[in-house]
């Protein structure tokens, strides 16, 4: 058996699902469960790479038969390209505000700007930089300055929604609110305002938002 082992890709929403649904709020709380790192909880989530006793143990705490959804790749280790080039690509499935391993540098004025900008009703603000600037750790910074003040914060992740939730625009609305609902633990009530028939994507999930206090 290999040294380590890594979820198949046809299993990685499955894993992921079984993490609130096996009591676990976040990824930390599972791996404050198990005694493990956040990252190697994070990496098993999105099919990396991890160490198969720790693959085995965080698959039995999920409930997840680890035989069944193992990739077994003698050379498994590191992500790598069809040129054999290693794959750096760092994607955060978590909102990092308690990961002390990650350091933010602040860039005045830019996190100020950003917060005028969102007192603003409506408003959007894009961020962009290169990886590993900051970008993550600058939204959850604003997010929590507004939490302080009583706003409600929601953390969406489009890393985590289906390959087909993002190309039909039905799926698309339907998996945002369900998401916003269940980051503000609120009890998922499409059926009641989602009208097949004769609305629209767009006009179901405005009233969702309004009907529903997601707003």
């Amino acid at each position: 058996m290999p040294r380590s082992l890594r979820v198949r890709p046809e299993y990685i929403d499955q894993v992921k699902l079984a993490v609130q649904r096996n009591g676990f709020p976040r990824q930390k709380d599972l791996a404050d469960e198990l005694l493990i790192s956040l990252s190697t909880v994070n990496n098993y989530l999105n099919g990396k790479a991890v160490d198969n006793l720790n693959f085995k143990e965080i698959s039995e705490k999920l409930g997840q038969d680890w035989n069944a959804i193992a990739f077994f790749d003698e050379n498994t280790g590191n992500d790598t390209s069809a040129h054999g080039t290693v794959n750096s690509e760092v994607v955060i499935t978590h909102c990092p505000e308690e990961d002390s391993s990650l350091i933010y540098v602040q860039r005045p004025p830019i996190e100020q700007s950003c917060y005028q900008a969102l007192l603003g009703p409506g408003a959007l603000v894009r961020i962009k930089a290169p990886r590993l600037m900051g970008k993550t750790l600058l939204m959850v910074r604003m997010l929590d300055q507004f939490a302080e003040k009583g706003y409600r914060k929601a953390y969406v992740n489009f890393h985590l929604a289906h390959s087909n939730d993002l190309t039909d625009v039905d799926r698309l609305f339907k998996w945002f609110c369900i998401s916003v609902g269940q980051t503000l633990k609120i009890p998922n009530r499409l059926r009641d305002y989602w009208d097949e028939d004769f609305s629209t994507a767009k006009v179901d999930c405005t009233e969702y938002f309004e009907k529903c206090g997601l707003f």
